[in-house]
């Protein structure tokens, strides 16, 4: 009997360590600088992104690079979208990623319209 309790005990402890690893990975990381440039599109404007830093209008917030199934994306710390055909920097939103077209040397960037009409591309406009 207290064989059996003592495996039920390790067999909880080892599920619950288990669902502690799996939510404390994170998506891999890439150097900020691999999405280091100015993006720009004709109806919303200009998206500058330097060293960990998002730049939209006035407007500044930091950000990540990752990679997941679907590729490389930038992860700002709030909700970067499009709402009324401009560049909109919601800090009370929750993040959306900013999809890359590309890891290395990306030459666009997308951006979510905020009424779920179609994203925006962003293309660069200073190449490396």
């Amino acid at each position: 009997m207290a064989t059996r309790k003592w495996v039920s005990i390790a067999l909880v402890l080892g599920i619950v360590a288990a669902w502690i690893i799996i939510l404390s990975t994170d998506e891999p990381r890439l150097p900020a600088t691999s999405a280091d440039g100015t993006y720009y599109n004709p109806c919303c404007g200009v998206l500058t992104l330097q060293g960990g830093e998002l730049r939209g209008g006035n407007e500044a917030v930091s950000y990540v690079v990752e990679q997941d199934k679907g590729g490389a994306y930038v992860l700002p710390k709030a909700l970067v979208s499009v709402a009324s055909n401009r560049l909109d920097i919601d800090r009370s939103a929750y993040p959306l990623k900013l999809r890359l077209d590309r890891e290395r040397d990306p030459s666009s960037i997308e951006v979510m319209d905020r009424s779920n009409a179609p994203s925006y591309i962003f293309a660069r406009r200073n190449v490396r």
